[in-house]
């Protein structure tokens, strides 16, 4: 039975860590060039494309990524949202930015969180698709964020 477990933990480590890294279009997604801790939290963000939601909500996410390349941010969306340098202006973002989107501006508002990718490229955990996923930033801001507009980005850094 132990042996068994295992395996199905194995194989579940398999499919929904490394296969997607493997299987996304990873061209599209930032390659980051300057190695910049927004850059590399980028990059880590990439490998936990399509792990369900129940595993990873929005802001345990963009924590994770930032986690994976010895960055500490806080747990919550409202407090992700004053993490860093707010960047109001989605056209100077950069890639790792933590882009904070809700119904106002206040931190207490934002209610999502993703990161920016770079090249119009956002990961974030959707709930209408049940895992991570990309999108184009700026489609998710034309149709007004499916209920969760764009409010403003931070950049994090140490």
């Amino acid at each position: 039975m132990t042996k068994k477990v295992i395996c199905i933990l194995f194989v579940y480590m398999f499919i929904f860590m490394v296969f997607p890294c493997l299987t996304s279009d990873f061209n599209k997604v930032y390659v980051n060039e300057t190695k910049t801790e927004g850059g590399r939290a980028a990059e880590a963000a990439v490998v936990y494309l399509d792990v369900p939601r129940s595993v990873l909500d929005c802001s345990a996410f963009t924590q994770k990524a930032y986690s994976d390349i010895g960055l500490s941010i806080p747990r919550v969306t409202y407090e992700q949202a004053e993490c860093g340098v707010k960047i109001y202006d989605y056209e100077k973002l950069e890639p790792g930015d933590i882009i904070c989107m809700g119904k106002g501006a206040e931190p207490d508002n934002i209610t999502h969180v993703g990161i920016y990718c770079g090249n119009d490229i956002m990961l974030h955990s959707s709930s209408s698709r049940g895992k991570i996923i990309e999108v184009s930033l700026s489609e998710w801001i034309e149709n007004g964020g499916y209920g969760t507009p764009f409010q403003y980005a931070v950049r994090v850094s140490r």
